[in-house]
C-alpha cells in the first residue's frame, strides 16, 4: 500500500476509503454524525470510582453506537442534551443517530400512560423531539435505533404500542439472547 501523506489521519482522521478500494485516488471526507446521548443518569443510578469525581447527573452513550458510525465510514460525535430545548439550529453534522434508551412518554403522542411505562427522560425527550423535526425538515438523514426509530416515529405524528404483550404473545422479546 501506497503512503497516503497527509490524507492518513490515523483512525479518527476525516477522510475514509471508498468500500473496495485499497488507495483512494481522491480523499473522501467522512460525514460527520451526530449522536444522542441516549441517557441520562442521576447520582443515585451511578457508583464512582474511588478516585473519581463525585456522583453528579451524567450522561451516557454506548460506545457500541459511536464503532459502528467509524466502521460505516462516518466520523462520530456525541450530542449532549441541552439545559433548554434545541434553540436554533441544529449541530453541524451530516445526519444524527438517536440510539435506544428510555421509554417515550405518551403525551408526547396524545395517549394515556400504561400501567407497564417505564422510566422517561423529559429533558432527552424535548432534545431528540426537536432534532428529529429539525432534521426531517432541513431533510437530514436520521437513523433511529430502537427508541430513535420510536421518536421519528411520534416526530412525524405517529403513536406507538406502549407495551407489546398487549398486542402481541411472549414469543416477542425485547432484548434477543
Amino acid at each position: 500500500m501506497t503512503s497516503l501523506g497527509p490524507w492518513a489521519e490515523g483512525r479518527h482522521g476525516p477522510f475514509a476509503y471508498r468500500h473496495g478500494m485499497t488507495t483512494p485516488s481522491l480523499p473522501v471526507m467522512r460525514p460527520t454524525i451526530g449522536i444522542s446521548t441516549s441517557e441520562l443518569r442521576t447520582p443515585d443510578r451511578v457508583t464512582p470510582l474511588p478516585e473519581g469525581e463525585p456522583a453528579r447527573r451524567e450522561m451516557a452513550l454506548g460506545l457500541v453506537y459511536v464503532d459502528a458510525i467509524f466502521q460505516a465510514g462516518g466520523r462520530p460525535g456525541g450530542l449532549p442534551p441541552p439545559a433548554p430545548p434545541l434553540a436554533g439550529p441544529p449541530p453541524p453534522v451530516d445526519g444524527f443517530c438517536i440510539p435506544g434508551g428510555p421509554d417515550i412518554p405518551p403525551s408526547l403522542y396524545g395517549c394515556p400512560p400504561h400501567d407497564m411505562l417505564g422510566p422517561t427522560e423529559a429533558e432527552l425527550d424535548a432534545f431528540e423531539l426537536a432534532l428529529v423535526s429539525e432534521a426531517l425538515e432541513r431533510r437530514m438523514p436520521v437513523l433511529g435505533i430502537c427508541r430513535g426509530a420510536q421518536m421519528i416515529n411520534v416526530a412525524m405524528g405517529g403513536t406507538l404500542h406502549q407495551h407489546l404483550p398487549a398486542w402481541v404473545d411472549d414469543a416477542l422479546l425485547h432484548r434477543q439472547e
